[in-house]
């Protein structure tokens, strides 16, 4: 028998195929495409990535091809693990299209180098095995063989994770163990097997039945499954074969069938493929799933060149179809992460971990539009605000407006909250009634959004802010971040191709509220001409910026903070604030009053030092005459 190759031997041949460099830094893979180079370095995924690598030799020594479906679940998962999380725009992929994105090309990439050391690797086992002395032929065991040396468990749409949250990765290395683990029991298990080769060939006929299974009408169930024989260099194709427990045919004249390797090798025994060794049923500690392909008997041999490539298009197609709606949302999602640029700098910095990690949702479609997650930070929006309240508007931000409010008639239960500022108003804070009632400018906007989005408007409010109306807004939308939707118009041709951002799934009552409270704010006037914030809101702001760090933004906004802006809490503060003048000008007088006095007991009593000097003298000219 030839000499197998040791796995250290294997990795470092599967790193030169892969040209995966083995020690040093690891170039990312995600500018394949492009004529610019990546210069990121992967090698912190080192472990990872070598433990992939293990997971391929593995798969591949226990039957399955390089094109099987097994493999391409891991080389998708390795270049995953060669791809930073920066921008590729030459990777750019809108929804529904066919054409692949970085990980699949570059999984596509990975799998045709594969396939040439595979082939390079089946030709060296081929001339080692003419070169050799035959061996003696083995037996199979009936009952010895076990399951878990060619089982594979299958968790393609577990393994489909965003590139942006490479720190999941550390969370699979146990799983990664445990496979490795097992491998090493499936090798023990084979050493045990190669001491009990016989020396005689077997017989064309059975002495016991040969169980012939039925076709497969359904899967196989969780707790048991016939054990079937091992096939250490059998091919992906047997996957399709799956037996149930049902009672099977036998005949005590069966030819025993030969395993894949007998058959195309120079060790042959007299038997076909398509047998399976009669053996008792018993629990499997593996979900066996199988996946429907073409039949083992009518498969071609491994082809070469752009046939390679096409095959392993075909099945990443296969495969990738399990995952279609998360993986939209997945590129949904990195575009806009990629293209879209915040508005605001206020962000609060939250340190990633793998517990707040959540699959993207895929953009919902309501009427003629179509609805997806936003990127708010909604656990520390009450952090937010207080910290964009401290911050000073400047220029047209100081200037009066309005805040509206529409929705989309095909698309109820969703509302756009944006803002207008007043051209009227020039440099001057403040409008007069007629003009705050005025909305011809805000008509103006809502008629610019429907000649520009194609949106069958449903007006709803407008509501005036004398102070600041783009902080307002911008306050309004921090307060409802937990409602906050990304909405693609009906426009094909509008040129925000990443998502208007303003649109909430709200109530107009709910909505109505939220502005309300602001607009109380706004009446305060509560930065000055100069943008500064007023002394008590920002003493407030900085005081309570730790206290509600991770309340709710609509509880913090209707507990607390209209408490602190509704009439009453105003016209108390304001009762409190004329008494504290009043108790200063007391004050003030008392103490004035009391310097005069110490003054005056001054000039009494140098009077009266100067009254007794005189009548000393007197005294003095009186005894004298």
């Amino acid at each position: 028998m030839p000499k197998k190759k040791s796995s250290a031997t294997k990795l470092d041949s599967l790193y030169n195929a892969l040209e995966i460099p083995q020690k040093g830094k690891i170039p990312c893979l995600g500018s394949m495409r492009s004529s610019t180079a990546c210069n990121t370095d992967r090698k912190r995924q080192r472990e990872n990535i070598e433990s992939t690598l293990h997971g391929i030799i593995d798969t591949i020594e226990n039957g399955y091809t390089a094109g099987s479906k097994e493999v391409q679940n891991l080389l998708v998962d390795l270049a995953q693990r060669l791809i930073c999380s920066k921008k590729h725009p030459k990777f750019l992929v809108p929804p529904g299209s066919s054409v692949y994105g970085k990980h699949e090309y570059v999984a596509l990439v990975l799998g045709s180098r594969l396939m040439d050391w595979h082939e390079c690797m089946d030709r060296e086992t081929s001339v080692s095995t003419r070169s050799s002395t035959p061996t003696k032929p083995r037996h199979r065991k009936q009952a010895g063989s076990s399951d878990d040396e060619d089982e594979y468990v299958e968790d393609g749409d577990e393994n489909y994770v965003d590139e942006d949250e490479e720190y999941e990765y550390e969370d699979g290395e146990d799983e990664y163990e445990d496979e490795e683990d097992d491998e090493k029991l499936s090798e023990k298990d084979s050493e045990e097997d190669d001491e009990e080769v016989t020396a005689s060939r077997p017989k064309l006929f059975r002495k016991t039945a040969c169980v012939t299974p039925t076709k497969q009408r359904g899967r196989p169930s969780h707790d048991s499954r016939p054990s079937t024989p091992r096939m250490r260099q059998g091919v992906d194709a047997f996957d399709s074969l799956s037996v149930l427990g049902d009672a099977l045919p036998s005949s005590p004249e069966s030819v025993i069938s030969p395993g894949v390797s007998e058959v195309f090798s120079p060790v042959s025994t007299a038997s076909t493929p398509m047998s399976i060794l009669d053996s008792e049923i018993r629990p499997s500690r593996y979900w066996y799933s199988r996946g429907e392909e073409e039949s083992p008997t009518r498969r071609q041999g491994p082809s070469t060149g752009d046939d390679d490539l096409r095959d392993v298009t075909r099945r990443m197609r296969d495969s990738l179809k399990k995952v279609g709606q998360i993986k939209k949302g997945l590129r949904l999602d990195e575009q806009d992460l990629e293209s879209e640029k915040p508005t605001d700098e206020e962000e609060v910095e939250e340190q990633p971990t793998s517990k707040n990690k959540k699959v993207p949702l895929r953009p919902l479609k309501v009427g003629n539009m179509r609805f997806g997650p936003a990127n708010e930070n909604k656990r520390n929006a009450v952090q937010l605000i207080l910290k964009r309240l401290r911050q000073a508007p400047m220029g047209q931000s100081l200037l009066p407006g309005w805040v509206y409010c529409f929705a989309e008639k095909t698309a109820p239960g969703y509302l756009k909250i944006g803002s207008k500022i007043s051209k009227s108003s020039n440099d001057d804070t403040t409008l007069s009634s007629e003009n705050q009632q005025n909305e011809a400018e805000v008509r103006k906007r809502l008629q610019e959004w429907e000649l520009g989005c194609k949106y069958d408007i449903d007006y709803k409010f407008i509501v005036y802010m004398p102070c600041a109306v783009r902080t307002m807004e911008r306050l309004v939308h921090l307060t409802l971040c937990t409602r906050n939707r990304k909405a693609y118009c009906p426009n094909p041709t509008c040129k925000t191709k990443t998502g208007h951002r303003e649109w909430f799934e709200i109530s107009e009552d709910e909505a109505r509220g939220a502005v309300k409270v602001w607009e109380q704010f706004s009446r305060l006037m509560p930065y000055n001409n100069k943008g500064q914030l007023g002394k008590f809101w920002f003493d407030y702001a900085t005081d309570k910026y730790n206290y509600f760090s991770g309340w709710p933004p609509e509880k913090w906004l209707y507990e607390c903070w209209a408490n602190l802006t509704g009439p009453a809490a105003v016209n108390h503060r304001e009762q409190v604030n004329q008494l504290q003048k009043k108790e200063i000008d007391l004050t003030e007088r008392r103490r004035q009053r009391e310097e005069r006095k110490k003054e005056l007991e001054h000039e009494i009593q140098s009077l009266k030092q100067e009254e007794e000097e005189i009548r000393r003298q007197l005294a003095k000219l009186q005894s004298q005459n």
